[in-house]
């Protein structure tokens, strides 16, 4: 079942903004079926798919050439085996299996990055993943970005007097389109609160006070948890 409305697929298809920013709730499978959506609409340019996951320059190289068929196994990272996040999980792990199998009829292959810097302090961690971002990807026409939903926020927030800036912020309006998908039922495998599976309901409230932070809200209708990768 597809998720991106009429409306929405003409906006990413006719898109000239080079950065698409997903923010999302970890540990849904429909996540990376949108972003699968939205590389459909894509099809024909240079595109890379920057993933929040812990890769170093040597792993997003080995995965480099594992998603051009220049190798034949992608070692698991240990990076996939986290804790329940649902930032990376055996569907994450299957979307690679496909992005293999298009780039090898593709005029432009498909790429994906992980580009994630874990920092004690949160905003120092959002500079260093901007930068990552905007240099492994020169070369590409788009680039779809997929985080966290505090992470995809368009401009600086408060919370509970701390300022924070979040990734998203770094990328302009000119160059970029902040996404916020929003959940109407279903459940996720996220350890926000504790390890195992959430309802949809406990992300709710939340969604609704985002408004200002995004230039497009995308409705997914339920969500299904994804498996953690083992």
């Amino acid at each position: 079942m597809e998720i991106l409305s009429p409306a929405q697929k003409e906006i990413f298809s006719k898109t000239g903004k080079k950065y698409i920013i997903l923010g999302e709730v970890h540990g849904s499978r429909q996540n990376i079926l949108l972003a699968e959506e939205i590389l459909k609409l894509l099809k024909g340019r240079k595109v890379a798919v920057c993933m929040e996951w812990e890769l170093s320059a040597e792993e997003n190289e080995i995965l480099k050439e594992y998603l051009l068929g220049e190798r034949t196994d992608l070692p698991a990272f240990s990076f996939f085996y986290n804790e329940g996040s649902g930032r990376f999980s055996t569907e994450h792990r299957n979307f690679l299996d496909r992005v293999r199998d298009l780039n090898r009829e593709a005029k432009n292959p498909i790429a994906v990055f992980g580009y994630d810097h874990a920092k004690e302090i949160w905003n120092d961690g959002e500079s260093l993943n901007a930068a990552a971002i905007r240099n492994i990807v020169a070369d590409f026409d788009t680039i779809i970005i997929c985080c966290g939903n505090l992470h995809a926020r368009n401009k600086e927030f408060t919370d509970e007097g701390e300022q924070y800036v979040p990734l998203g912020s770094y990328f302009n309006e000119s160059e970029s389109i902040h996404v916020r998908c929003t959940y109407e039922s279903g459940s996720f495998l996220n350890y926000t609160e504790s390890f195992g599976i959430h309802d949809a309901l406990d992300f709710k409230a939340e969604s609704e006070i985002d408004d200002e932070f995004f230039d497009l809200k995308i409705s997914i209708a339920k969500s299904d948890p994804v498996h953690q990768f083992i």
